[in-house]
């Protein structure tokens, strides 16, 4: 979770910066979002594996794609996807 708060801080730090446009917001709402959800998706395994790995998948899947899609942030996206999966394997390792 501790990288999901990085990011989310890394990204509110850059967005007003120059070069501000509204595709800008839109992405870095999507990546924040998608990090959001797949640490909501990890918190969910604890009750019902089956919805909190989809919603792990569904959050660490936008990651992914948006890193690939934006490499200039992407050094950042990548880890913290990463994070995520490791802590959904984790925590159903834990639990099952």
């Amino acid at each position: 979770m501790l990288f999901v708060i990085i990011l989310t801080g890394i990204l509110l730090w850059t967005l007003p910066q120059p070069g501000y446009s509204q595709s800008r917001l839109i992405l870095f709402s999507a990546i924040i979002g998608g990090a959001w959800i797949g640490i909501i998706g990890v918190a969910v395994i604890s009750f019902n594996y089956k919805i909190g790995l989809s919603i792990t998948a569904i959050g660490t899947g936008t990651l992914f794609i948006l890193g690939f899609w934006q490499a200039a942030i992407g050094f950042i996206i990548m880890p913290t996807a990463a994070l995520i999966l490791l802590a959904a394997y984790l925590s159903y390792e834990n639990e099952y």
